[in-house]
């Protein structure tokens, strides 16, 4: 999958992510687990992510949670927003290219 359109899915996740932790419908470790991660920032440094410190701001939610629960929200909204804005900004998906839904359940 092409760099643009890795990055255009990565940011619906964040956008579902965050929305999922806001509604308190996932957990911060779980949140971590799938996408906000020191290992998914490594990933994405491979090729120069414009998601980089959106996805860096998101492994920062449970200390951010801990230390000032009152921005805790505010911040997680700000990460959405930050994830549409980069969504929108990123050149259309290619649909030469093969669907995501087969890269991560296989093919028929």
């Amino acid at each position: 999958m092409q760099p643009t359109n890795r990055e255009r899915l990565i940011s619906l996740l964040i956008i579902g992510i965050c929305d999922a932790l806001k509604s308190g419908a996932i957990s911060i470790d779980e949140a971590e687990h799938m996408l906000f991660s020191p290992y998914t920032l490594r990933r994405l440094e491979s090729f120069q992510s414009i998601l980089l410190p959106i996805v860096h701001a998101g492994t920062e939610l449970d200390d951010l949670r801990t230390i000032l629960p009152a921005e805790y929200v505010e911040v997680l909204s700000r990460i959405k927003e930050n994830a549409m804005d980069a969504f929108q900004t990123l050149p259309k998906y290619d649909f030469q290219e093969q669907r995501w839904i087969d890269l991560i359940l296989g093919q028929e």
